[in-house]
C-alpha cells in the first residue's frame, strides 16, 4: 500500500469516497438497529405514547439522515448511477412521508393511545421496520459490490 504522500490525486479521492461510502453503510447499520430497538420499545408499552412518539421520530430521522449520507456518497463514488439514485430518493422520500403520516395520527389520537395498547400502531412500526431493514440490507450488498480503491 502506497504512502497517502505518493498516491495520485485521483486515487486519493477515490480512496476516500470509498471510506465515506463505508462509513456510511455502517451508519445505517447503526442508525437501522436504532429505529427497530425503538420499534420493540414502543411496542412493549414500557413507555407513554407521548414518549414514543418522540423516541421514535428521533431515530427515524437519525435512519433516515444515515441512508441519505451513504447515498450521496455511493452516488460520489460511482457505485449508483444516477437512475438508481433518484430511485432511491423516491423510496426514501414514500418512507419518510408515510413515517409522517403514520406520526401525525398517532399524536392526533394520543389520549386514545394512551388509554388503550400501543398495539393500536404496532402495524405501523413494524412495516416501517421493515422498509428501513430492507434498505439497509440494500446498502450492504451495494458497498461490498463497490470497486476497491487503486493506488497509483
Amino acid at each position: 500500500m502506497q504512502d497517502i504522500k505518493t498516491r495520485s490525486p485521483d486515487a486519493a479521492l477515490a480512496a476516500f469516497r470509498s471510506g465515506r461510502l463505508t462509513a456510511g453503510v455502517e451508519g445505517i447499520g447503526h442508525s437501522t438497529r436504532r429505529f427497530a430497538e425503538e420499534v420493540t420499545r414502543s411496542m412493549s408499552g414500557s413507555r407513554s405514547a407521548n414518549d414514543s412518539i418522540k423516541a421514535l421520530t428521533k431515530s427515524f430521522v437519525e435512519a433516515y439522515r444515515a441512508f441519505s449520507e451513504a447515498q450521496d456518497s455511493a452516488k460520489a463514488a460511482g457505485v449508483v448511477n444516477h437512475e438508481t439514485s433518484d430511485t432511491l430518493r423516491g423510496v426514501l422520500r414514500r418512507i419518510k412521508d408515510e413515517f409522517g403520516t403514520g406520526i401525525e395520527a398517532m399524536r392526533a389520537d394520543l389520549q386514545r393511545l394512551e388509554a388503550h395498547s400501543p398495539g393500536d400502531y404496532g402495524p405501523f412500526c413494524e412495516t416501517a421496520k421493515d422498509k428501513i431493514s430492507r434498505l439497509e440490507s440494500f446498502w450492504r450488498q451495494t458497498a461490498k459490490a463497490a470497486p476497491a480503491p487503486r493506488y497509483s
